[in-house]
This record gives C-alpha cells, structure tokens and sequence, in this order.
C-alpha cells in the first residue's frame, strides 16, 4: 500500500516485513491478610509488566543464481531483527514490613540470519539479548517513602549460535 503497484515488483521494500504490537495490561491483586505479614495487601499482579511493546523487521529474499532463472532450489535469504521492550513489573512481594522488589525496565534486542543453501540445507546464526542489558530489581523503602534501593542488578549475557540443518 506504500507504493502503486506498477513499482511493487521492482521495490526493495518488497522483501521486507515489518511487524509489532503494544499491550497495556492493568492488574491489581487485594489480598486480605490480617496477620501483617503482607507488607502492602493491595498490589499488580507479580511479573506483570504494564506495558510491553515488540517491534520486528524481516527480510526475506530468493537469491537467484541463474540471471533470469530460478533453479529447482535457489538460494533463500532471511534476516530479522526485533526488538522487546517491558517496562517495571514486580518482581518479589515484599513481607514482614519490607518493600515490593521491581524489576526495572527490560529491553531485548535479538536478531536472526538463516540462509537456505538447496531444498535440504540451510545454515543460519541467531543472536539473542544482543544489548546485555542491565536488568535492575529495586525495592520500595518503607522507611522513607517514595525511595528506591537497589535490592539487585545482573546481567544475563549474550547469547550467540550458529547451526546447520538438513532436512531429508
């Protein structure tokens, strides 16, 4: 729909795709503890994150190998990049009078590359959390309201694959 359909078969924008979505998610949990062991009986629903947004870009793409021919197998090329954004969910309840722990915003970027070499072979590599975000959990101080401490902080690393398929 971008461009009149005379020019869509010869676009560069013909192999790629993008795709994404945004959920908003309201959650409350009242939990009716009249002991006190609960330190706030009224809070989100824990590892729900309010809002998550996913953004991703594909190439797709048939190689020819022969100019103005398609083999019986030609060559395939597919590439794809997305990205995951989270934003604070809750991470532990907090009890006894200490605080909820959040974990502060998560964003994930991965990306994938998958080359069909025939009908039977393919190789690809695949990158995940290319980034190696921080992910940070805080906690509420009780204490002094309003105020957050660091309960935690890590790092997942990167990962990175290559892999070879056949397929019989």
């Amino acid at each position: 729909f971008l461009l009149p359909e005379s020019k869509r078969e010869t676009s560069i924008l013909k192999s790629f795709s993008l795709a994404g979505n945004i959920a908003y998610i309201y959650s409350q949990i009242t939990i009716k503890d009249n002991s006190g062991f609960t330190t706030n009986p009224k809070r989100p629903l824990q590892g729900s994150s309010p809002i998550s947004v996913n953004v991703s870009v594909k190439y797709d793409k048939v190689i020819r190998r022969v100019k103005g021919e398609i083999e019986k197998s030609p060559l395939k090329l597919m590439a794809a990049l997305s990205y995951t954004y989270a934003g604070k969910s809750l991470f532990a309840v907090g009890t006894q009078g200490m605080g909820d722990q959040y974990q502060f915003e998560n964003k994930l970027l991965n990306a994938v590359v998958r080359l069909d070499l025939n009908k039977s072979w393919a190789v690809s590599l695949k990158g995940t959390n290319l980034t190696n975000n921080l992910f940070q959990v805080m906690q509420q101080d009780m204490v002094n309201r309003g105020d957050w401490q660091e309960a935690n902080s890590f790092r997942t690393g990167t990962n990175v694959s290559m892999s070879a398929t056949y397929t019989f």
